[in-house]
């Protein structure tokens, strides 16, 4: 790498990872979490930059990101997985046409897409969570076992129930 490639700053990494994939003529760039650890003004940098390289090659992106706001902005489909077992949950088409202003993110449809997929996502952080709690207190690690306990969970969140007690498998002292 030399001297001057260990003074890269994080972006600029980034950039050189992206060059040297597109390099060899890829179909599909995956990219997983590229921009997590770069701070606010980088990432918007490096999301124009991404966003360029797609317009001029046309590469298909899989892009990973916890970000809902960058999902929306970067993407022309947002897929949401469960928690446990890890399944498709929700998939939309962005229906924000290209080329895309940051001001986009103040649209009503940027809103209503973003709050739908944070609702989402927030079921399965909070079945996820109960489900670890639940396994934690009877001492089972089996979560396999739990995911009907989990699927019960998720109709609580979504109102389905009223209850949780109704839910929740009982649990007996050994």
């Amino acid at each position: 790498m030399g001297e001057r490639g260990l003074k890269l700053s994080g972006g600029e990494r980034q950039r050189v990872a992206i060059a040297r994939t597109l390099a060899a003529g890829p179909d599909v760039l995956l990219m997983d979490e590229p921009f997590g650890a770069l701070d606010a003004q980088t990432r918007r940098a490096m999301q124009d930059f991404l966003y360029t390289v797609w317009r001029r090659t046309g590469t298909t992106i899989l892009f990973v990101t916890h970000d809902i706001d960058e999902a929306v902005f970067m993407g022309s489909r947002v897929i949401v997985m469960s928690a446990r077992p890890g399944r498709i949950k929700l998939d939309r088409e962005v229906p924000l046409v290209h080329p895309r202003h940051y001001s986009v993110k103040t649209t009503p449809e940027f809103t209503e897409l973003k709050a739908e997929l944070t609702e989402a996502v927030r079921e399965e952080v909070l079945a996820a969570q109960l489900v670890a709690r639940y396994a934690q207190r009877t001492g089972d690690p089996d979560l396999a076992r739990l995911v009907p306990f989990y699927q019960c969970y998720r109709a609580y969140v979504r109102g389905k129930v009223d209850s949780l007690k109704s839910l929740e498998p009982e649990v007996t002292p050994d």
